[in-house]
């Protein structure tokens, strides 16, 4: 069924998403029905379950954070924090694994609010990546 979508005025396809306790009327509809599948992977690179102390900084506030990593990959890394920073963000990240750390500056762009927070890197040197990149294929390794 073809209806205006409240809040952009575009004609939409809508469904009708009954649930107990929800409204059946044909005026009432559920807009998130029509929201694209959240499950589908769009991740570059391949993720590792790592937990490593993680720094992380808010800027241009400065507001610090320690928090550690659940997972991590060539382009960003899911952050564990009872506190995750706002969607959008800009982040710098120190990721500590042994003796070594890693430095980047990264964004979040997904927040799960009371359980973490999803980081891509924007600004990583060579040498960084390099150190993230050996890391990741030590497999002989328990991180």
């Amino acid at each position: 069924m073809k209806r205006d979508h409240p809040a952009s005025g575009e004609a939409r396809t809508c469904v009708l998403c009954a649930s107990p306790g929800r409204q059946t009327s044909p005026d009432w509809f559920d807009w998130r029905c029509e929201m694209p599948d959240v499950t589908v992977e769009r991740r570059s690179a391949p993720r590792y379950q790592m937990v490593l102390a993680a720094d992380v900084v808010e800027l241009p506030r400065g507001a610090r954070l320690s928090a550690r990593t659940s997972d991590i990959s060539r382009t960003g890394c899911y952050i564990d924090t009872l506190n995750p920073v706002p969607q959008g963000s800009q982040v710098r990240l120190r990721i500590t694994h042994h003796d070594e750390i890693f430095e980047a500056v990264g964004r979040v762009v997904y927040v799960s609010y009371g359980l973490g927070m999803g980081v891509a890197f924007v600004e990583v040197s060579a040498e960084q990546q390099a150190l993230l990149d050996r890391w990741l294929t030590e497999s002989n390794q328990e991180f």
